[in-house]
This record gives structure tokens, C-alpha cells and sequence, in this order.
């Protein structure tokens, strides 16, 4: 695989990859084997430009955002490409945002999005940031209802000679949400809380963990630093990635979290914080908040769905050569 930016179980056992580099997807029957590839590099009809998100919804249908489009393309369990999903109806609700970066949805095709748009620090400096960003569903009739302003994701301005640019706060909280067969789900990482909500956006209830941050310290930066710039060998290299990350303004703690997903089941998956290079350890809850499991992934794996006996996801080789994996799940 080139780059993977998503992989699905359908209900037939197919599992569908999404190749970014190769700009189509590849269905796989359960042993493994290539069946069909769908779609492929480009800007027209059935091409992609650059796939960002994937994602199994209303059944086994899977929408796909590429960049700088205001729809997601929609692709059949067997591989035909059904259309498009314009988006354009967002921008009422207050999502500014032309690529739909954050979404999630679930098989009875309600959908979530969430806003990304910049913020400048005050005085127009380097420095974090973080907007106040809306949330916005989409029923499955269509409809949409905004379901409130929440805090987004934490990101980092930097200043360049006539103008500048942000990408997210490195050890900054993220604003995440998922779509279970009942509930929707937002979380800012601000604490271990999880907002819930009905389908038709109703306030439900909160889930709350006794689960602690941890204070960002010199040694833990340094730590972080160490793990980003990983095997690079290149002398200079190192020097100037180590003074840019040394001269960044860190939070005062580690997010209460770092990734959250509706597994199938009824089950919502939030993945513990973890520094670059740790394994994934996940808390597994029921609907209603109780913590029901912990799973710890193998190293160098990356989770992307979460069944009732199975996890599916990216595992990494010592070169970094991707491979997509499926493990079961044992019962200690």
C-alpha cells in the first residue's frame, strides 16, 4: 500500500481500502484477495484529487472527501460510483470549511461535521490557536440541524512574509466526534467528558472517565521531539526540526485524549494519549458510558474501525511500508 487513508469491513466480508497515493480504492475479499479497484487519480467524475477521509455509512455505502471539494463522492458495495453528495448546504449552518476534513456517520446515514477554520493569535505572531467552530448534522432525509458551537481543534499559526499558515498544535487537544446506531458523540479533549446526544440532536448526557492528564514537562517534550524526528539521519536536518519544535509554545497538559470512534455494537472506542511511536491503548465503553474493556494494539498499528470481534487498520513495517491488518479480539 502507498497511503492509506481509510479501510472498511462491508458486511460481506469485503474489505475496502482507501490508496491515497494510487487515488482509488481496492476491495479485498476476506482471504485477502484483489477484487476490483474503483475510481482513480484526477479531478473529473470517479477521479480523486486527494483522498482525506473515508467512511462506511448508511449500510455498506462509502463516502469519500477529497480536497478542495464541497461533496463527497459516493461508491456501492460492488464498486460503482453513485454520485456525489454536494455539501454545499453547510455553509448555512456555519461550516466555512471547503474540505470536510472531520465527519463521521453511522449505517443509518446520519452524518457529522465539524467545522476546521483558522484562527490568527492576537497581535499577529506565532503562536497557538483555537476557534470556537459549529458542529452540523445531517439527517438522513437530508436535513440539517446545527447542533452548537464547541471548542475546535487546537492548531498552530505561523507567520510568513505576507501572510501565514497553521496546522495542528503539536500536543494539542482535538475535537472529535462519531456516530453510534443511537447516539452522537462530541468530544473536545479539554477533560475526560464525551457530550452525547440523540440522533435528531438532543442533549442526552455526558460520559466521564477518572482518567488523569498529564503536565507537559521539559522531559516530556524533549521525548516528543526525540520521537518525531524518529531515524532521520541527516545532521542538519535534525538541528533545525529540534530548534523549531524546542521554540513552540506547548500546553500546560497532555490532551484527555487522542481519537475517539462508534464500533460496531453499539460500543464507543476512545484511544488513551500516547506520545509518536507508543502502541494504541484503547477504553471501550457501552452507549451509556460504562467502561467495558481496555485493548492494547500491537506496535506500529493504527486503528481505523472496530467490530464486535475485530479491529482493521494500518500496521507499519520497520521501513514504514504499510500493510492493512485485521486482529481478533481475545478476552484476557
Amino acid at each position: 500500500m502507498g497511503e492509506v487513508i481509510g479501510a472498511a469491513r462491508l458486511s460481506s466480508g469485503t474489505v475496502v481500502v482507501a490508496d491515497g497515493m494510487a487515488g482509488e480504492l481496492r476491495y479485498f475479499d476476506p482471504d485477502g484477495k484483489l477484487l476490483r479497484r474503483a475510481g482513480s487519480p484526477g479531478e473529473g467524475p470517479q477521479e480523486f484529487i486527494h483522498m482525506i477521509r473515508v467512511a462506511r455509512c448508511r449500510g455498506d455505502t462509502l463516502f469519500v472527501a477529497d480536497a478542495q471539494r464541497t461533496f463527497l463522492q459516493v461508491w456501492t458495495p460492488r464498486a460503482t460510483y453513485a454520485g456525489i453528495m454536494d455539501l454545499s448546504g453547510l455553509a448555512a449552518q456555519g461550516i466555512e470549511d471547503r474540505q470536510p476534513h472531520i465527519f463521521a456517520c453511522n449505517d443509518r446515514g446520519t452524518m457529522v461535521f465539524v467545522d476546521r477554520r483558522p484562527a490568527i493569535p492576537e497581535g499577529g505572531g506565532d503562536g497557538p490557536t483555537r476557534s470556537v467552530v459549529p458542529i452540523v448534522v445531517k439527517r438522513p432525509d437530508g436535513s440539517l440541524h446545527k447542533l452548537g458551537d464547541f471548542q475546535g481543534r487546537e492548531r498552530y499559526f505561523y507567520r510568513h512574509p505576507g501572510g501565514g499558515s497553521s496546522g495542528p498544535r503539536p500536543l494539542g487537544k482535538r475535537t472529535l466526534v462519531a456516530v453510534g446506531d443511537s447516539l452522537i458523540y462530541v468530544a473536545t479533549g479539554d477533560a475526560y467528558e464525551v457530550a452525547l446526544y440523540s440522533l435528531d440532536g438532543q442533549t442526552v448526557g455526558t460520559l466521564r472517565d477518572s482518567v488523569e492528564t498529564r503536565p507537559i514537562t521539559d522531559e516530556l517534550v524533549d521525548t516528543y521531539v526525540d520521537r518525531v524526528l524518529g531515524e532521520t539521519e541527516d545532521a542538519a536536518k535534525r538541528r533545525a526540526v529540534r530548534s523549531r519544535y524546542e521554540a513552540l509554545k506547548y500546553p500546560d497538559r497532555t490532551p484527555a485524549y487522542l481519537d475517539m470512534l462508534a464500533g460496531r455494537g453499539g460500543r464507543l472506542w476512545i484511544e488513551a494519549f500516547r506520545l509518536p511511536g507508543d502502541p494504541q491503548v484503547w477504553r471501550v465503553y457501552t452507549a451509556e458510558g460504562k467502561r467495558v474493556a481496555t485493548v492494547r494494539m500491537p506496535p506500529r498499528f493504527r486503528l481505523m474501525e472496530a467490530g464486535e470481534d475485530y479491529v482493521l487498520g494500518v500496521w507499519r513495517d520497520g521501513n514504514d511500508v504499510e500493510y492493512v491488518r485485521m486482529y481478533g479480539l481475545v478476552k484476557p
